[in-house]
């Protein structure tokens, strides 16, 4: 199964953006059928953008153009996000990153929640499921 991996490492906003055109060069030679990209906003996070309206736009290009992909070329796009707390009011929040652009733009949503050692996934479609991860592997609870 290992060999049926392939990887790239992008340090940064550019050679993230790169990934499309490079994807799409890859896929030409290789059977693919999911791509899976970690943590879709950090290098968006760390850009030193001149104004907030750029990295707004150029992340929704980038989201748009993913979702293309994976409509033309019939793959699954996997992406994570990270959660950041957020103080308001004294309270303290989860929000994911970018979450008010990415929403738009993403077809299936599942959220991840550890307890002790359980997992909750939840879906944007309300649907849940409870389950644990072993030596023996993913079983339901």
């Amino acid at each position: 199964i290992l060999d049926n991996i392939y990887t790239s490492r992008c340090n940064s906003l550019d050679s993230q953006l790169e990934t499309i055109s490079k994807i799409e060069q890859f896929i030409k030679n290789n059977n693919i059928t999911c791509v899976m990209i970690d943590d879709i906003t950090r290098n968006f996070t760390e850009h030193q953008f001149e104004l907030k309206n750029e990295m707004m736009d150029i992340l929704i290009e980038y989201v748009r153009e993913l979702s293309n992909l994976a409509w033309n070329k019939n793959i699954a796009i996997i992406t994570t996000n990270t959660v950041r707390a957020r103080i308001d009011d004294s309270n303290m929040k989860e929000r994911e990153t970018y979450d008010f652009l990415i929403n738009r733009l993403i077809h299936l949503k599942v959220s991840l929640k550890r307890m002790d050692n359980l997992w909750l996934a939840r879906n944007n479609d309300g649907n849940q499921c409870i389950f644990n991860i072993s030596e023996d592997g993913i079983g339901r609870v």
